[in-house]
């Protein structure tokens, strides 16, 4: 019962996260901002979360891409990192704390997200829900690592 409970759960997930099911979300840690791109891969329940920043280290551009799974916390739903490799490297990076994103609905149907990294860091977010199109010109956008 309660293995079919979480399987309708993650059924209706992306209806409550967007018609759509692509988000684009900004947050920063310390002086630095983060771009994302947040979407539900269409063969799975996972989420596919991409990161783009400038590494202030060295000033090269990163771009993480995070595997994320659903869970119903509280009120709210969190999207969960499993997986987290860095593009730029191939390789799961060591100085990158994964990102938990916090996702709920207010009383008067506003939508939030806050983002809560394995290293303890609350950070509040900014999101926009994208349109198919507006999400296939960011996906471009996200699959390349601009050099600076």
């Amino acid at each position: 019962m309660k293995n079919l409970a979480l399987f309708l759960f993650l059924l209706a997930l992306p209806a409550c996260l967007s018609a759509q099911s692509a988000w684009e979300l900004w947050f920063g840690h310390g002086a630095t901002r983060h771009h994302a791109l947040l979407w539900q891969d269409s063969r799975s329940a996972k989420w596919m979360f991409r990161v783009k920043f400038t590494d202030p280290k060295n000033g090269q551009a990163r771009l993480i891409e995070q595997v994320l799974t659903a869970d119903r916390v509280g009120q709210s739903i969190c999207l969960r990192a499993q997986s987290v490799k860095d593009l730029n490297l191939g390789k799961t990076p060591k100085d990158y704390n994964p990102d938990n994103l916090y996702f709920y609905e207010s009383t008067d149907n506003k939508r939030y997200f806050s983002n809560i990294d394995n290293g303890g860091q609350r950070l509040q977010v900014a999101a926009q829900a994208l349109t198919l199109a507006t999400f296939t010109r960011k996906i471009e956008e996200f699959s390349v690592i601009s050099q600076q």
